[in-house]
């Protein structure tokens, strides 16, 4: 009995060992690049239009950061479209700590919408990358 007691008792020491080491496995993966993101869709000021608001910010002046693309889907989970990031559109910026903004899009106005962005930070050899979803927005039907 004493025998089955404490071998219950190793194996659970092992057990709490393994799972401790395990999460700290997982803090060991935070990002080289990101510091911290935020992505937000609501609706705008104009019939049909979504705003989606962003803030990216490297853990140091990278190379590039921002969004990389936006994917707008319908409520119900349906492809519409993809914006592409760049520095024209000011998803992206480079040798900058962050990028933020906000974007707008025309889409059917009364109809419901979500944006699956994907975040970014590029510093030298490193590169790391997120994927954001946005809340579901009804698109304004009038001004």
């Amino acid at each position: 009995m004493k025998l089955k007691r404490a071998a219950s008792f190793l194996l659970s020491v092992a057990l709490i060992a393994t799972l401790c080491g395990a999460a700290f496995a997982v803090e060991d993966r935070a990002s080289k690049t990101l510091a911290y993101y935020s992505v937000t869709c609501k609706a705008g000021n104009r019939a049909g239009e979504l705003r989606i608001s962003y803030n990216i910010a490297a853990n140091k002046t990278a190379d590039s950061v921002g969004i990389s693309s936006i994917a707008i889907y319908n409520s119900g989970g349906v492809y519409m479209t993809t914006i592409l990031g760049s520095e024209e559109n000011g998803l992206i910026n480079s040798d900058l700590i962050s990028c933020a903004g906000t974007y707008s899009h025309t889409v059917v106005p009364g109809n419901s919408y979500y944006a699956v962005a994907t975040v970014f930070a590029e510093i030298g050899d490193d590169y790391d990358s997120r994927v954001v979803t946005t809340q579901i927005v009804t698109a304004p039907t009038s001004p």
